[in-house]
């Protein structure tokens, strides 16, 4: 008699793999489709997260060495050897990923290799080393995640155009790089390659860095990384690209010359992975690419959730682990809703960029006001020589609230976080300023802030 799975989970992303194991150790009978143990974590492991993070970490030291100067040192930077570079991210991804298969292994979690389409409600064809399985399942969890969006005008060829995928395995640093999309990606990836010593052209199609963030964080960003000596050019059109066998050459509208470089990152989002799950065989409802779902993260077949990066939320590896909680708690009987409300957006760029909450663009006009503090007016700045930056508060006119939050600046993506609890729990400024903060810290800023101006 075929087995009847309690629960089968379709990708081992954040989201997949979280709730899989939650799942396993809860005592239900767990199996995962994903390419194999080695995969588990997910882009986000492998090619999003950590990976960059590790190589934004050796950009990080690389650049501080050669200001070593301004903190009263004699050094001299040798050359990034960026074989080394990516040697030591992939150990980093070979570190995380043997603790996440320890776990699946503990937890009695079954994986099987291969991708999974569905066959009906209930089934799903996995096609793999095993050869072609078919899987029955009471509940089915949608976790399939993304990949690097394209642009059908400039053909990634892995060579001179490449996606951040192919980036992060690049061991010949390009003398100039040109990168298209000025979203988290784009940002992260201009700064990284700076910092390594490439001349660096960073190209947004919208009016300002950072699209989903407000004006004033994508301008203010956008200085920091000319200051940098990146070229930022925003508002433009792509009219054609040309390629030889060693440049890639860039026409935009409006621009007399070409932008000529030896490659070009393509960095203009991420693409869900419906395409190949065959979701009319299970009768699931899309909204054109991802998965609609409900606060419960059911699907229209309410015996199947999806979470991640499949449905319309935002791509992020945090929230995809929310979700992973949202879809077990569910799974083992309980009633839990999503909400997203207080869940950080956050730039590992030079500097870093983070926000929780509202944009202005999302409240009324005369509903709120803005407070800046400057981590120039910052002790702690000072005498870390990191100075760029602000605090950006969007208060409630009527409660003394806060509505959303933007920090720029060192640290950005770590004291965000007091922000975000702030924000959840609706804490006044004037309760905010009375919580000591100490001195001299970055997160003091945010207790002056409080204190001087709520």
């Amino acid at each position: 008699m075929e087995k009847v799975w309690d629960v089968v989970v379709l990708g081992g992303g954040p989201a997949g793999v979280m709730s899989a194991l939650k799942l396993a150790m809860s005592g239900k009978k767990v199996c995962m489709v994903e390419q194999g143990p080695q995969r588990l974590g997910g882009t986000c492991l492998h090619e999003g997260c950590m990976a960059t993070k590790s190589m934004l970490k050796t950009a990080e030291v690389y650049q501080t060495i050669k200001q070593a100067e301004e903190y009263g040192i004699e050094a001299t930077a040798a050359p990034l050897d960026l074989h080394c570079t990516v040697m030591r991210k992939n150990d980093h991804l070979k570190t995380l990923n043997n603790r996440l298969q320890q776990m699946a292994l503990q937890s009695g979690l079954h994986i099987q290799p291969g991708h999974g389409s569905f066959v009906s409600p209930t089934r799903i064809a996995v096609d793999g080393p095993d050869g072609h399985v078919e899987l029955q399942a009471e509940k089915i969890v949608i976790a399939t995640g993304s990949r690097p969006r394209e642009l059908d005008e400039i053909p990634i060829d892995g060579a001179l155009i490449l996606n951040s995928n192919q980036m992060l395995q690049q061991t010949r640093l390009p003398e100039r790089l040109l990168i298209i999309g000025g979203g988290a990606i784009g940002c992260e990836f201009a700064s990284m390659f700076q910092a390594f010593g490439s001349d660096v052209t960073l190209i947004e199609s919208a009016e300002h860095l950072l699209p989903r963030e407000d004006r004033d964080t994508g301008e203010t960003l956008q200085t920091c990384l000319e200051q940098r000596d990146i070229r930022v050019l925003t508002g433009k059109t792509i009219v054609r690209v040309n390629k030889t066998d060693t440049q890639v050459e860039l026409v935009l509208q409006g621009n007399d010359q070409p932008l000529v470089a030896d490659q070009m990152l393509v960095a203009v989002g991420r693409k869900p992975n419906t395409d190949w799950l065959d979701l009319a065989a299970a009768g699931i409802d899309c909204d054109g690419e991802t998965i609609c779902v409900n606060d419960q993260l059911q699907t229209s077949q309410p015996h199947i959730y999806a979470a991640g990066d499949v449905i319309n939320t935002m791509m992020l590896a945090h929230s995809a682990m929310l979700e992973s909680d949202i879809v077990a708690a569910n799974l083992l009987g309980n009633n839990k809703t999503l909400n997203t409300a207080t869940i950080p957006r956050v730039v590992y760029s030079f500097p870093q960029v983070a926000a929780v909450g509202l944009t202005e663009r999302e409240l009324p006009e005369d509903s709120y006001r803005a407070l800046f503090q400057p981590f120039g007016e910052s002790a702690k700045a000072l005498v870390d020589q990191r100075l760029e930056g602000h605090i950006k508060l969007l208060v409630d006119n009527d409660s003394n609230t806060i509505c959303g939050a933007t920090i720029i600046g060192e640290h950005a993506t770590e004291l965000i976080h007091e922000l975000a609890l702030t924000i959840s729990q609706d804490i006044s400024l004037g309760v905010l300023k009375e919580v000591v903060h100490a001195h001299p810290t970055l997160a003091e800023s945010i207790w002056d802030l409080a204190r001087h101006q709520g």
